[in-house]
């Protein structure tokens, strides 16, 4: 008991007026651009409680729920958001929580390895590792995972928790930093019905200590709706009704619209503000209801627009305005007199080493735990050493073909490091709606995360597997034996290498698709092949062509190898000279 006075009411109130929102549309035939608006005049007040936004698909409800989350590009939203009738703090994220609507948990991890992550980098540093175990082990117990603790969240490739444990387990990595306002996008999605109510059960077991929960949510069942405190009514970008949850039968009522006794109101609620549709309208015509999609007033006007002046003009819709007003006209007058009007910035809870630690310590675990992509990577780069060892197998020192055959081993074995990092397009792609959370949510700095990922890829993928490659050719092609000479050969490796990989990593982190980027990798990697001076005398090049050479690796990689074997040729024929003469 003494636990749930100490967080009752530590929930937020937040108001939002006067929302507009508009997109920017690119037409892919004519390459112009249209703006679409997708919220209009959204004006409300949400109160530590069940507050939910409902409406139909393309209403708008993930965008005003990103908007109040602080996760939209401020510039292109007009209106203001207040909490408890301050200004947003400009990182907003790192003092709320999101649940997205797709798992954002590393599937390779436990439940507990998840929460801790979290907590390592969301808690300050006043937080010793005693206190941290035991806020994650409460939480563990408050959303009921304690028998799948020590589970492993599970992939495609692995068998992991259920769902419904797997959407805990990300309410719980929110849980961590105890936020005034959490935020779900979608909770239900992908649940049965079942699971889907214990779910919303344990959010509304939470905000019954103070906390303030909104979420996005499409078509709950009965028992779910019973559950809301307030909810926002969207249809097309616009208010369809905002307020208590257990009067919104009781406003339709008013306008007309009468819900069977048997009938989900979510159902009936789609149904209206659906009601421009021609399916809807076929099953209105169909069943004679007459609380069907009619516009009496006006029939050419859309539906969704009479449904919001109807609100607008009436008894609730007057009170919700004026309650925010209220609102809003405090926060401007103590603007007005100079008070501090926004919340204090909450900065990272932690520093950038500590970031990098724990950033660089769950990549290890999960490729320690996934050990395929490396022992692949291993094998393809040992039988491939194998197979150019072969096929140059002992040189020796004749000077029959020397020169010819030692710059086609080099050439084989640049072009062999430099395509060898097709695999580096994977490193961000596969992680990037993980990143993309995370990094908004305040888990880390983008450069801790860029670092740790970077080097962590960079050890065991490159140059793991370049030793066993290196060690395989370089003896078998009968490369000369000094072991200062090997390690120069391998250093030259190693940086076209690194090179190629940060290529790779650039390209990964641009674009979205995994298939593009590794095209578009590998058209970058044939260019360099092309412009390498191996396939094509670069001095006969035209010179609008020419500048392309200083983009190659290969090029690079090749001049260097060439002239260090034109030296040990010149070495070789002044030792010959010296012997003979």
């Amino acid at each position: 008991s003494s636990n749930n006075q100490n967080i009752t009411n530590t929930g937020s109130q937040l108001s939002f007026h006067d929302i507009n929102y508009k997109v920017n549309i690119e037409k892919s035939l004519c390459k112009k651009t249209e703006v679409k608006q997708i919220l209009y005049e959204i004006t409300g007040i949400f109160k530590p409680g069940m507050n939910a936004i409902m409406g139909p698909s393309g209403s708008g409800k993930s965008t005003l729920l990103k908007i109040l989350a602080g996760r939209v590009n401020r510039e292109s939203v007009e209106g203001c958001v207040l909490v408890d009738g301050m200004n947003q703090p400009s990182n907003f994220r790192c003092m709320a929580g999101f649940v997205a609507q797709d798992g954002t948990v590393v599937g390779t991890l436990t439940v507990r390895e998840n929460l801790m992550f979290s907590a390592n980098l969301r808690l300050p540093k006043s937080f010793s590792g005693k206190e941290k175990n035991k806020k994650v082990d409460e939480i563990i117990y408050e959303l009921g995972l304690t028998l799948c603790a020590d589970s492993r969240i599970g992939a495609n490739w692995l068998r992991g928790i259920s769902g419904g444990e797997r959407k805990r387990t990300n309410i719980g990595m929110e849980l961590v930093i105890s936020p005034k306002v959490l935020f779900l996008d979608e909770p239900t999605t992908g649940l049965d019905s079942s699971t889907a109510f214990a779910v919303m059960s344990l959010l509304n077991k939470i905000s019954k200590n103070g906390r303030t929960i909104i979420f996005s949510i499409h078509q709950p069942r009965y028992k779910i709706f019973k559950l809301f405190d307030g909810i926002l009514l969207l249809g097309a970008g616009r208010t369809i009704y905002h307020g208590p949850a257990n009067k919104t039968l009781q406003y339709f009522n008013s306008i007309g619209y009468v819900c069977d006794e048997h009938e989900n109101p979510s159902n009936f609620f789609l149904d209206i503000v659906n009601g421009d549709s021609t399916a809807i309208q076929a099953l209105f015509n169909r069943n004679g209801n007459k609380n069907g999609s009619s516009n009496a007033n006006d029939p050419s006007k859309p539906l969704v627009l009479t449904l919001a002046e109807n609100f607008s003009n009436s008894p609730y819709g007057k009170k919700m305005k004026q309650e925010a007003s209220k609102v809003y006209e405090s926060y401007y007058s103590r603007k007005t007199n100079g008070s501090r009007m926004k919340h204090p910035d909450i900065l990272y809870a932690t520093s950038f080493l500590t970031q990098f630690r724990y950033v660089s310590q769950r990549t290890i675990q999960n490729i320690i735990r996934n050990p395929s992509a490396m022992l692949l990577q291993v094998t393809i780069m040992f039988f491939f050493g194998l197979f150019v060892g072969i096929l140059f197998f002992q040189l020796g020192h004749n000077f029959k073909g020397a020169i010819q055959n030692r710059t086609g081993a080099l050439f084989f074995i640049t072009l062999n490091q430099i395509f060898s990092n097709l695999s580096s397009v994977g490193l961000f792609a596969l992680e990037r709606k993980i990143f993309i959370h995370e990094s908004v949510g305040g888990f880390y700095r983008i450069s801790a995360y860029f670092f740790s990922k970077y080097l962590c890829d960079l050890v065991p993928m490159r140059i793991v597997p370049l030793i066993f490659f290196s060690v395989t050719v370089y003896y078998m092609i009968g490369f000369q034996l000094e072991i200062y000479k090997f390690l120069l050969f391998f250093l030259i490796l190693g940086v076209s290498t690194t090179s190629g990989a940060t290529i790779g990593f650039a390209v990964s982190s641009s674009l979205e698709s995994y298939s593009s980027a590794h095209l578009c990798l590998l058209t970058i990697f044939v260019c360099m092949e092309v412009f390498g001076g191996f396939l094509l005398n670069l001095t006969t090049m035209s010179e609008w062509l020419s500048w392309l050479q200083y983009l190659s690796l290969i090029r690079y990689t090749l001049k260097v190898g060439i002239h260090l074997l034109c030296v040990c040729v010149r070495m070789c024929v002044r030792v010959c000279v010296c012997v003979f003469a």
